[in-house]
């Protein structure tokens, strides 16, 4: 079955309130800038773990797809909507490969 819903919250009839949902972003991206590390960027989601996981708990992921390629777009993309900022950290160790 594509679609369970036993797993989903059911929609409810809540009128659209912009700042809410901003505060709601900001969030999000806060706690996403909170994770970041910068030997292993972002944990990986216990999901995303291949095998049984206990070799790779403290791994960082780096794949587009799954991991910080994905979060890097997705702050940035939040960025330019003015509700994120830029990771300094993530910034500073991306420079030194790229001769910047």
């Amino acid at each position: 079955m594509l679609y369970d819903p036993a797993r989903h919250q059911p929609l409810r009839p809540i009128p659209w309130d912009e700042s809410q949902v901003l505060s709601v972003i900001k969030q999000i991206v806060s706690e996403t800038e909170s994770c970041f590390t910068e030997d292993k960027y972002w944990p990986l989601h216990p999901l995303d773990r291949d095998g049984d996981g206990e070799d790779e708990a403290g791994q960082g992921e780096t794949a587009f797809y799954h991991g910080a390629g994905g979060v890097v777009w997705a702050l940035h993309y939040l960025q330019a909507l003015g509700a994120g900022k830029p990771i300094a950290k993530l910034c500073c160790r991306s420079r030194p490969p790229f001769g910047t």
